[in-house]
């Protein structure tokens, strides 16, 4: 029996240890994210809350690391058989399965601090870049602190279990065959049988018949960060991961293709119906007005950084500046929170779908969008970046939709790559006015993308860059925006820019302060600044999505087109919604309220998000929560069906 009792306790003793580290790392993760503790009540009512209800993902975890050693240890020790290789091989198995998941939850913390979110099985969709990732990762400074972190959590685990083996296994034999009466073997069986038992109720994590342990169970109040702070990395990593391997989480199943198709028809008002469900016939009147077209997508800018929308420190001299001398969109926000999202969404107008990678797919689609209908008009295209081009297949997803011309890495000089993310902004700014100038002299209009980078980690700011501000962040902002006003002034001295129409805005925003939701809108609201020389100054306060871009450049060129996407002319018309999408939650904002709904833990919400304020409105407005839970559902499921019927493109065939 004393064999037996050793193993129980070598496994208790491996079980708080690890529930203790599985702690610490919470604790951490709080500390990194202290500022949004601030706008919590009763902060530390709710946080206690959080970490008993991490305790609990905790242990389910554990339960899935500690069942096989329990189930072997206990079970052959219960019918006489004692095996000392056998055991410290299992103890060997322990340390490495929780010094994976231990060194794993270190990892989670700084993407949630990008992010707000765990890692989730969206990441795979970077599986194909994973050199480019992890190049990403290794010169971020913070990363290598993070390791440092990771590296010294496990050895700890693996030295305090270690010494754990040591003591309780000092004078441990081994040994085959009954050494106690029979009674004593019924009763190890029937322990073994107990604790084998609730060791797979730690496991399912609930006692409930109808469903174990999910996401959904972590959220008990109406503030996303503890919410989220309970959650185990790992457990929310897997649950996303076996979703997402689904067949039935493959595409999007919100509604049926025909009631979103007569739903989308409503809101788009078709008038080429074989063409697709939504496509529109765009005319106008007069002259096209050959303007070049400029559209510079800005790596994670939030309009929360601008002095305009409350920030007190001035990285954003030159946004603000301009947005004051230009058509400014007060309440514009991207489709989707990573760049593949921002650069689909604004130059071909469709939304972002849950967590599917637009410009992955085995068969790439032609869209209609900017680069087909302005070079179907007689302009040359183009796309600019500081690395290399192929990463998140945007090189050839661009390539194969119209974009004639583009400069990456491969085009600059070797010295002037200074990280991953290949050049600094201002390098690949001068080296693109060169080519405007190139292609301005073939006397026809041009477009062009340009995507910068700098605003990314691992953070490099040129040496000829002085910054004012102390703080790392608050310095590659400053260089972002003084890149940016290089390139406006240089521009200004060709003789091209009067002719231009420039438009800066973001592949996503950023976590800036209070997050009150599930989705962090700071992460969403960015800067839409459109500026062409003597155009009327406009400061626009009515809602704005990515997917308005393409349809409002079509606009001010005065260009009659089809328009076969989900955006709309916001110089000619209002929006009432906006569509959303942060991984496997979605949301669609009025001007005032906010729908949210997760697809992994079915939950919904309605949010007065302008208010910032926490309180579900769903019951006391539930018309106005269906009419937005339409609206956004039958949007993405017709995107996702035209999608999956080849029924993008704005070629007739």
């Amino acid at each position: 029996m004393k064999s037996f009792i050793s193993h129980i306790k070598y496994l208790l003793s491996i079980y708080f240890l690890g529930i203790i580290l599985f702690s610490l790392i919470r604790g951490i993760l709080l500390i990194t994210q202290w500022e949004q503790v601030q706008f919590l009540p009763e902060p530390f009512i709710l946080l206690a809350k959080a970490f008993l209800i991490g305790l609990w993902f905790d242990t389910v975890i554990s339960c899935y690391i500690l069942f096989f050693p329990l189930f072997i240890l206990l079970l052959l020790s219960a019918i006489g058989i004692e095996n000392r290789t056998l055991t410290k091989g299992i103890h060997i198995f322990i340390c490495i399965c929780y010094s994976l998941v231990l060194i794993s939850c270190v990892g989670n913390i700084p993407y949630f601090n990008e992010f707000f979110k765990h890692i989730n099985a969206s990441i795979l969709n970077w599986k194909d870049d994973k050199g480019f990732v992890f190049s990403m990762i290794k010169n971020d400074k913070t990363y290598i602190l993070y390791f440092l972190l990771a590296l010294v959590i496990s050895i700890i685990f693996s030295a305090i279990s270690s010494l754990i083996y040591k003591r309780i296994y000092k004078s441990y034999k081994s040994q085959i065959g009954f050494h106690s009466s029979y009674k004593v073997v019924g009763l190890r069986l029937f322990l073994f049988l107990i604790l084998s038992g609730l060791c797979f109720l730690g496991v399912r994590g609930r006692i409930s018949k109808k469903s174990p342990i999910r996401v959904g169970t972590a959220y008990f109040c109406n503030y996303a960060f503890p919410n989220q702070l309970g959650l185990n990395p790992i457990f929310y990593f897997g649950t996303t991961l076996i979703e997402s391997q689904k067949q039935s989480h493959q595409q999007i199943h919100l509604m049926p293709d025909t009631d979103a198709i007569n739903w989308a028809r409503l809101y788009y008002q078709p008038t080429d119906t074989l063409l697709s469900p939504i496509a529109r016939l765009i005319t106008y009147q007069g002259e096209k007005k050959n303007y070049n077209v400029v559209v510079i997508i800005m790596e994670g800018m939030s309009a929360e950084y601008m002095k305009r929308h409350g920030n007190s420190h001035s990285q954003t001299t030159f946004l603000d500046s301009l947005s004051a001398q230009s058509t400014y969109f007060e309440n514009y926000y991207t489709t989707g929170i990573h760049t593949m999202n921002g650069i689909f969404s604004t130059l071909f107008s469709y939304p972002a779908l849950f967590m599917q990678h637009p410009m992955k797919s085995a068969e790439i689609l032609h869209y209609g969008g900017l680069p087909y209908e302005l070079k179907k008009n007689g302009y040359q295209t183009a796309y600019f970046t500081t690395h290399d081009d192929q990463f998140d297949n945007v090189g050839g997803f661009l390539a194969m939709n119209d974009v004639e011309f583009i400069m990456s890495q491969k085009n600059y000089p070797s010295d002037k790559v200074l990280s991953t993310l290949g050049v600094p902004d201002d390098y690949m700014f001068e080296r693109s006015i060169q080519e405007l100038n190139r292609m301005a002299a073939n006397k026809k209009p041009f477009f062009a993308a340009m995507m910068t980078a700098s605003n990314h980690g691992p953070i490099t700011i040129p040496s000829y860059f002085k910054p004012k501000s102390g703080d790392l962040k608050d310095q590659i902002l400053e260089y972002s925006d003084w890149a940016l006003r290089k390139f406006f002034e240089m521009a200004k001295k060709e003789a091209w820019f009067d002719n231009t129409i420039f438009v800066f805005t973001a592949d996503h925003g950023a976590n800036v302060g209070e997050q009150l939701y599930e989705i962090p809108l700071s992460r969403l609201h960015s800067p839409l600044i459109i500026y062409k020389k003597d155009m009327p100054i406009q400061q626009k306060t009515s809602l704005a999505s990515q997917v308005d871009i393409f349809p409002t450049i079509m606009g001010m060129l005065n260009i009659s087109y089809v328009n076969n996407t989900f955006g709309q002319d916001l110089l000619a018309q209002g929006r009432k919604y906006v569509v959303i999408n942060y991984d496997n939650t979605v949301a669609c904002l009025s001007d005032s309220l906010m729908y949210l709904y997760s697809s992994q833990t079915g939950k919904e919400g309605l949010y007065p998000y302008k208010l910032k304020k926490a309180d579900d409105l769903l019951q006391q407005q539930f018309s106005t929560a269906k009419d937005m839970k339409q609206y956004l559902f039958s949007t993405m499921q017709t995107a996702q069906y035209m999608i999956n019927k080849r029924l993008v493109s704005s070629k007739r065939k």
